[in-house]
């Protein structure tokens, strides 16, 4: 099994709640959201003790080039992860540059394995499912009168290797689209559905790092009950 991260946000909320949260947050300014300590490690290294205790071989974590040289620094502790660079250096949209969805099908061409899509986000997709939790629709952040169904969607896919072609195949029809309509890996998802079986795997509970005040909970959680990373893994 291969990974890829999806990192290249700038966590411009966040930030602006950083630099307005007084003296206590003054030394996180200018780290990226990745990298912000959540307990005694970065929230990224989590992730990485998870994925040292299963079959991954590779991991890419695709970042912009504002963030690109602290990943890099970061990454000199973990041989299995490469730092991919999308070329931008502000966050609003911009017509020249790649899908995120294109950046990582370069990554992932020519290889024959499962990868898992993964980026914090504040509105999500939502799932429709039948009762067997196949899913049945997927609308990319719709307003409550859109859909009856709350099953909310991080970006966290896996995706097999007969489904990764089809990844090619959907860059080619949506090619002279607008980049927003192909840049959120969750309309790839939503066109997916209707052409290939997708289940839910439902979770308990997750922390979502967007502003200064889920950060806080979330770090207060780890420095207070996830003393050792085996316990919190098991």
């Amino acid at each position: 099994m291969k990974v890829i991260i999806l990192g290249a946000g700038y966590g411009t909320r966040l930030l602006k709640d950083l630099q307005n949260g007084g003296d206590e947050f003054k030394h996180l300014v200018g780290i990226p959201k990745p990298l912000l300590p959540i307990g005694h490690l970065p929230l990224i290294s989590h992730w990485m003790a998870a994925f040292q205790r299963s079959s991954i071989c590779d991991i890419y974590l695709v970042t912009n080039h504002q963030y690109y040289p602290k990943f890099e620094e970061w990454a000199l502790q973990y041989k299995a992860v490469k730092i991919v660079d999308d070329g931008t250096q502000k966050n609003e949209v911009q017509p020249e540059r790649s899908a995120i969805i294109g950046v990582y099908s370069s990554v992932m061409r020519s290889d024959s394995y499962r990868r898992t899509f993964q980026r914090k986000t504040v509105m999500y997709g939502i799932l429709e499912t039948d009762k067997n939790l196949r899913v049945t629709a997927m609308k990319e952040k719709p307003s409550s009168d859109q859909t009856e169904s709350r099953w909310a969607c991080p970006c966290f896919y896996v995706l097999s290797k007969n489904t990764l072609p089809l990844v090619q195949e959907f860059l080619q029809e949506k090619k002279n689209a607008q980049i927003e309509e192909k840049d959120a890996p969750g309309h790839f998802i939503s066109w997916l559905v209707p052409r290939k079986p997708v289940y839910v795997h439902p979770i308990s509970g997750r922390f979502d790092v967007g502003n200064l005040q889920s950060y806080v909970i979330c770090n207060t959680y780890f420095q207070e009950r996830i003393h050792t990373l085996a316990n919190y893994l098991r």
